[in-house]
């Protein structure tokens, strides 16, 4: 299927993507990455909207199963619930000290300050079955 789901690009044009390969979207926060913007993972390639996080869940929502989490470090992060294929305790050698649980999202880690229980009930409410 081709690319239908349109996002601003930070330049005012219109980006197509296949939402359905989205695996995560937040804010963007640090030097590497623009200020104020949505960082969106889908495919290989990230790609930045100034679209808020919640409004991008709203429009994605039936599309895929945006689930809200918080990150360690405080700022919300959305998984796609359809492509977690985990959900574990983390290993505090490895992970954030304030992480409680680490989502296996396809082949890349999201660490959350939520528990691993809450984790999964996160998960089964966005996917519809909770």
């Amino acid at each position: 299927m081709p690319p239908t789901f349109a996002i601003a690009g930070l330049d005012g044009s219109t980006i197509l993507i296949d939402a359905r390969q989205i695996r995560t979207f937040r804010p963007t926060y640090g030097s590497a990455e623009p200020a104020g913007t949505t960082i969106i993972h889908v495919g290989e390639k990230p790609q930045f909207t100034p679209e808020a996080g919640d409004q991008l869940a709203a429009r994605l929502q039936g599309i895929i199963a945006p689930a809200r989490f918080t990150a360690p470090i405080g700022l919300p992060v959305w998984v796609d619930a359809g492509k977690v294929t985990s959900v574990y305790p983390p290993n505090p050698a490895l992970h954030h000290p304030a992480a409680r649980a680490v989502l296996t999202v396809q082949d890349s880690e999201q660490q959350v300050v939520e528990d691993v229980e809450a984790a999964g009930r996160v998960l089964a409410q966005a996917a519809g079955v909770g």
